[in-house]
């Protein structure tokens, strides 16, 4: 401030200055004016001639008066009515111009699309651009192509993404992928409209979009569920607050009913956690589950009048794909069944292979083949509960039943089909801890605390390994029981490759065959 004052000096002086002459101009203008009023005053017939005060308009401002003139006596106030007041008037709402669908898409042929999609759809009627005016908002976007896909998607880390395209190209995705869409229009206040509008563009923004995906709690059709919840003031939420008809799971098995092999293999992967009850707020993870609770759905106006949220529906793209059932598939009598017959076949290898050498070359093989296809999912399960995020995977009671341990069982039997004693009684020790699991996991069922829909596992695994366990328990019995202690002896030094002691036994006489009218032990 002090070198901008410095810096001003000497205008200022100049300014002062040039003040200073037109105030003495001025002063000169007035004596003038004086010595021709006092002449006029003394001579008066020689007095100008008076005009109207009409002049022209002076320009410019005149310079202040040297002395403010005297105030004059102020008027008496006469009281008077007040004058009526228009009251103001109110600003005209915006227009209307926005209208809000929400569109759900019927589920597909691929594992992926099996559980349906929706989006929200925004119609603005002020908008020239087309591509603009009608704009689809998709919370279901992900990309094959990231270079971590796999490892986000074993950890439970995979990231989805909003995206918005143009209504035109989405119904040409969809009637490519030959899936139905319909939509349902919601009847929002304008305000409402506008401030849906500004959330989805708000989350589109690059530092928005992502988010972390979620099988149950957090996908497309719940951040959907949310949005339109968020606009209505709860509304949504508490129209939904009773409780659902299905599981998680249930949900899961009836949408995956036309793939088995899906079927089957999220019904063992996942854990008690989806077989909790719960609300059709949470239903609302199925798109189709959200479409039928909007419909119970009402909004209360300024006035305290109701109305349904949905204003209208239209099927906009039809579909010749059958519909997923009502409920879930009731299918444990398979599952038992193939329970059995693997069993039943274990079992008879087992027998068999006392005496015959390629029923128990196979027995051998298919102990090593199942033990590393059990053993690896009960070790997934253990590091899915253990190391990743995947929530629906904790606590998983089929752990109990693919025992981790029969990984073992790999090179076990190998060693088995091979005839190596040591490994005949180790695979011997494995399948039996394996069959007590599978007994334990169906007692531990009458405790609250176990509570795992996995009854279509559990006739599966307790005939299946107590088939396993007669055929093993039939080659060690005839190793280890039924023979001679020689004999025993001699297998073991075959099974080990002891060349020497083979030939000094062989020297030995050998024991006499039973006589023909007994079978051998």
């Amino acid at each position: 401030m002090l070198a901008t004052s410095v810096a001003r000096g000497p205008l200022a002086v100049t300014t002062a200055g040039c003040y200073v002459a037109r105030m003495a101009r001025n002063l000169s203008c007035a004596v003038l004016l004086l010595a021709v009023l006092a002449l006029a005053v003394a001579l008066p017939g020689a007095g100008l001639a008076q005009k109207p005060e009409t002049g022209p308009a002076l320009s410019g401002s005149a310079p202040p008066p040297e002395a403010p003139p005297a105030p004059a006596a102020p008027a008496p106030e006469v009281p008077r009515a007040p004058e009526p007041q228009a009251p103001p008037v109110a600003a005209p709402p915006p227009p209307d111009r926005l209208k809000v669908f929400v569109l759900t898409f019927s589920p597909g042929d691929h594992p992926f699309y099996k559980f349906g999609h929706n989006a929200i759809w925004i119609h603005d009627e002020g908008t020239k651009n087309p591509i603009n005016r009608d704009k689809v908002y998709n919370y279901g976007m992900f990309s094959f192509g990231d270079p971590k896909l796999i490892p986000k998607f074993v950890l439970g880390r995979f990231m989805y993404w909003l995206d918005s395209d143009p209504y035109a190209q989405t119904v040409r995705v969809y009637k490519h992928e030959n899936r139905a869409i319909e939509s349902q229009e919601l009847d929002l206040a304008p305000e409402q409209e506008r401030e849906l509008a500004r959330l989805l563009e708000e989350n589109a923004k690059p530092e928005n979009r992502y988010y972390k995906y979620d099988y149950y709690r957090d996908n497309c059709s719940t951040r959907v569920r949310d949005m339109i919840d968020s606009v209505t003031g709860g509304r949504l939420r508490a129209a939904a607050a009773a409780p659902a008809r299905l599981t998680y799971r249930q949900q899961t098995l009836r949408l995956t009913e036309s793939l088995p092999a899906e079927y089957v293999a999220l019904n063992f992967a996942m854990g008690n956690a989806i077989d909790q009850p719960v609300t059709k707020w949470e239903e609302a993870f199925i798109p189709m589950e959200l479409q039928e609770t909007m419909r119970h759905v009402t909004l209360v106006d300024a006035n305290g009048v109701e109305r349904p949220l949905v204003k209208d529906e239209k099927l906009l793209l039809p579909s010749q794909q059958t519909p997923p059932p009502k409920d879930p598939p009731v299918w444990w009598h398979y599952s038992l069944l193939v329970g059995l017959a693997l069993g039943g076949v274990f079992a008879l290898l087992g027998r068999a292979g006392v005496k015959d050498k390629r029923a128990r070359a196979a027995f051998g093989m298919l102990v090593s083949v199942f033990g590393l296809f059990w053993g690896f999912f009960g070790l997934f399960f253990l590091f899915v509960w253990f190391f990743t995020d995947h929530q629906v995977g904790y606590h998983n009671e089929n752990v109990m039943l693919s025992v981790p341990w029969s990984i073992v069982l790999v090179g076990s039997g190998i060693n088995v089909a091979r005839s190596r004693v040591p490994s005949i009684k180790r695979a011997h020790f494995l399948i039996k801890a394996a069959l007590i699991s599978s007994l334990i996991a169906l007692v531990l069922k009458v405790l609250p605390w176990f509570d795992q829909a996995n009854g279509f596992f559990l006739v599966f695994f307790i005939p299946f390994w107590a088939g396993v366990f007669f055929g093993i328990n039939e080659l060690k019995q005839a190793l280890f029981v039924a023979r001679p202690p020689v004999e025993v002896a001699l297998v073991a030094e075959a099974a080990s490759g002891s060349k020497p002691k083979a030939k000094k036994a062989a020297a030995k006489p050998a024991t006499p065959p039973p006589p023909a009218d007994r079978e051998a032990d």
